[in-house]
């Protein structure tokens, strides 16, 4: 199927790079109790302020007291471990290039995203949770964003690697979704592989 489109809108972990999993490694190392959507609320869902009310927010709320071990994993090592897809550039000039409006909705942590700050321009309008108190599936961060893109709801193609917190809210609100999976983790849903297959999936409304 191809999908006559004015915009596309990518999620930024596990698609426009590789995957990792912060949440995961703070439960593991600190050996939390807590699930981790949780987690997730203070590590993405808070808004950044500052460096010394994240990390005690995060701190606090999960019971850690090695402040210092979370800095490292949350500043240096989840940091260092994720990476551009090699496609990722290319696939972001052609669609650029051909006219495509693009947006960001992302599940972002400060350091993370400071990382691939460098990927700003390619984009009209960036949704970062850390920058505006929620996360996905919230179906607000899915309108603001078409919003700033100036598009409708069934004008726009969302590109995610998580079924759950991209495609399903992305088209219960009305966009179109296209599953990027690249470790098998949906045999049951369509999906894509590489972002290069992104553009024989989609076309230009003229």
């Amino acid at each position: 199927m191809v999908y006559k489109v004015k915009a596309v809108v990518f999620d930024l972990f596990g698609t426009l790079t590789t995957f990792i999993d912060p949440e995961a490694v703070i439960i593991k190392t600190f050996g939390i109790k807590i699930q981790k959507p949780e987690v997730q609320k203070l590590v993405c869902g808070q808004v950044y302020k500052d460096e010394e009310s994240y990390f005690k927010n995060i701190a606090e709320g999960l019971g850690i007291k090695d402040i210092e071990r979370l800095k490292e994993i949350l500043k240096q090592e989840q940091v260092d471990m994720t990476v551009i897809q090699p496609e990722a550039a290319s696939v972001l000039d052609a669609l650029k290039k051909n006219g495509y409006k693009l947006g960001l909705i992302s599940n972002s942590w400060p350091h993370g995203s400071e990382k691939f700050n460098y990927l700003k321009n390619y984009f009209d309008s960036m949704i970062l949770s850390h920058k505006i108190g929620m996360l996905k599936p919230d179906a607000k961060m899915f309108e603001t964003c078409l919003k700033e893109l100036g598009v409708k709801a069934d004008e726009a193609v969302m590109i995610g690697n998580s079924y759950e917190s991209d495609i399903a809210p992305a088209e219960a609100v009305g966009m179109k979704g296209i599953l990027i999976d690249r470790e098998g983790n949906y045999l049951d849903k369509e999906s894509i592989k590489k972002l290069n297959e992104l553009l024989d999936k989609i076309e230009l409304i003229k």
